[in-house]
């Protein structure tokens, strides 16, 4: 039998398939109405920390799902079957439902996801991955070599995509006044799930960006809890061209020097992870310390103004929350055009050393029925004030709800219309 390829390519078949298949049950997709007969789904323990998602159709309306994605090429019912196959076997997320498996044209499958929202669960389905497919590489290896970036500056545009947004004035003032009067350096956005805080930074992109000539870089604290601290920083390197960080490349190349020396020479006995009075973590956190000065040093030299929004600070582990409310964030208010923008479930506590340089923001539910009915008025959703307040009083203004209960109002309307 001819063995199962899991790179790159099976890899971003499965991401394209999920990411539709989420768009379309979430109702992210439109044009795809004549499908919700066709792919039939409903939730499972839909408010737990694993949701499921049980869906029924044919490998031929996933095909047809995925032909107006937001990606070049079709998927073959072939390769579609192979992307269920590799979350089935390779993943272990998916469960086959179906009594009759061989020739059968209907798919009964239950998805174990990490969460509703859609791109969380792409970013976790891409570690899963990464992590089973390195495994075995891993207990070959004796120790892994910090990959060397060779990225430039060079990036292709991103889509622009429309961003819709009810209210939510205020705290697009607060980020402009961050840029116009640089105060304050600090913005935490405390939010839970739903309540818009990428959302908000999307649409402060969207609208200034331009304008202020700003250089915005948005990051996963999730991804960089798996990948390190370096991630962070290397993140913001590539986005402004790492040619232009010659200190900040200088001090890692010395530290993953340094630290491959230590996992060499030292006693097996010793935790290179044990922060308890250990003389080699202390001085690879020196060596850290001056990694992260580089960093700014190149950033200041740089002169550009600079918007870093950190996204998911809950995900982020004790060392990368340590180091950023330490270091990173003197580092930050010490640097000229630069803001910085924490947003999470949770935020971190200001410490004495920055406190008088950063604001609290709280996302709150959105009752505003007028910017509702604005909203609707933006993405052509066809509603009377009377529908929309009460698809706000029913949802209790939580914004995500609200926006699904609109948007599945004006199709259901829509579709009653055409029949």
């Amino acid at each position: 039998m001819p063995k199962t390829s899991t790179g790159a390519k099976p890899k971003k078949r499965a991401l394209r398939l999920l990411e539709a298949l989420l768009g379309f049950v979430n109702y992210e997709l439109e044009g795809f109405e004549h499908l919700e007969k066709s792919i039939t789904y409903r939730w499972e323990s839909e408010n737990s920390a694993r949701p499921k998602l049980i869906v029924e159709t044919k490998l031929r309306f996933l095909a047809e799902l995925l032909q107006k994605d937001n990606y070049p090429g079709e998927l073959t019912k072939d390769q579609i079957r192979q992307a269920l196959n590799m979350m089935k076997d390779f993943l272990g997320i998916l469960e086959d439902n179906r009594v009759q498996q061989r020739g059968s044209d209907i798919w009964n499958f239950t998805l174990a996801l990490w969460s509703k929202d859609k791109t969380r669960n792409i970013e976790r389905l891409d570690q899963e991955w990464e992590s089973k497919r390195s495994e075995k590489s891993k207990q070959l290896q004796p120790r892994e070599q910090p990959v060397q970036l060779t990225y430039s500056n060079n990036l292709p545009p991103a889509v622009g995509k429309p961003v819709f947004l009810a209210n939510r004035t205020k705290e697009l003032q607060l980020l402009e006044q961050m840029i116009r009067q640089q105060t304050p350096k600090i913005l935490l956005i405390q939010a839970p799930v739903g309540f818009g805080r990428r959302r908000l930074w999307k649409k402060f992109v969207e609208k200034y960006s331009s304008e202020l000539e700003m250089h915005c870089i948005p990051i996963s604290l999730q991804v960089a809890a798996r990948k390190g601290r370096r991630h962070l920083l290397d993140s913001v390197s590539v986005r402004l061209g790492s040619q232009y960080f010659p200190n900040l490349e200088i001090t890692e190349k010395n530290y993953w020097q340094k630290r491959e020396e230590f996992l060499k020479y030292l006693p097996e006995q010793i935790d290179l992870e044990d922060y308890r009075n250990n003389p080699y973590r202390k001085q690879l956190s020196h060596l850290w310390t001056e990694v992260t000065q580089a960093f700014f040093t190149d950033l200041r030299q740089l002169n550009q103004q600079v918007v870093i929004f950190l996204n998911e600070f809950e995900e982020a582990n004790n060392e990368l929350q340590d180091w950023m409310t330490g270091d990173f964030l003197l580092g930050a208010i010490a640097t000229p055009r630069l803001a910085v923008v924490i947003a999470g479930d949770s935020v971190p506590q200001a410490t004495v050393e920055w406190d008088d340089y950063c604001e609290n923001l709280y996302l709150q539910e959105i009752w505003d029925v007028a910017a509702w009915y604005q909203y609707c008025q933006e993405r052509g959703l066809h509603l009377s004030r009377e529908e929309v307040e009460e698809a706000v009083n029913a949802n209790k203004g939580h914004p995500a709800n609200v926006a699904n209960s609109l948007k599945l109002l004006a199709e259901t309307r829509q579709e009653n219309y055409e029949q």
